[in-house]
């Protein structure tokens, strides 16, 4: 499924910003307060423009877990709207994930509000329900704040 590229990550990967390889955890204080792992981001822009990451896949997330669970939706099925803790999957793109195996961390740009430079947002869970919960949380109000983080 495409994804749209907002201009501040284009302009990451253009200028030779976006970091590469694992990302120590600490360096992100929203993540590393509620969850101890490192990071990965998508190494190359055309896998994110493609929505083919070989480190998450938001395609794949109506497929494998419950939308009220996990508190996604996607506008462009007419669902309805809902508020933040809750991701459109329509209007979110990619960028990475947990570094290791089993994580089941993503990273995503939310460009419901900010299309330009939009907040990253990350998914905390939690075992409440049988196939576990998910709330997304500000990992950072800005991709470029986000890359400052990155590189420490």
């Amino acid at each position: 499924m495409p994804q749209y590229v907002p201009l501040a990550l284009r302009q990451a990967f253009e200028h030779g910003q976006w970091p590469r390889g694992r990302l120590n955890g600490s360096r992100f204080p929203a993540v590393w307060s509620r969850f101890h792992c490192d990071l990965e981001l998508t190494p190359d822009l055309a896998d994110i423009e493609a929505g083919t990451s070989g480190i998450a896949d938001i395609g794949s997330l109506p497929r494998h877990f419950n939308g009220s669970a996990w508190h996604f939706y996607q506008s462009s099925l007419a669902q309805p709207r809902q508020p933040f803790p809750w991701i459109d999957l329509s209007m979110a793109t990619c960028i990475g994930g947990g570094a290791d195996y089993g994580d089941d961390l993503l990273l995503l740009l939310d460009w419901r509000i900010e299309s330009e430079d939009p907040p990253v947002v990350w998914n905390l869970l939690s075992g409440d329900t049988p196939w576990g919960r998910a709330d997304w949380i500000l990992a950072a109000p800005s991709l470029t704040e986000f890359l400052r983080q990155a590189r420490g």
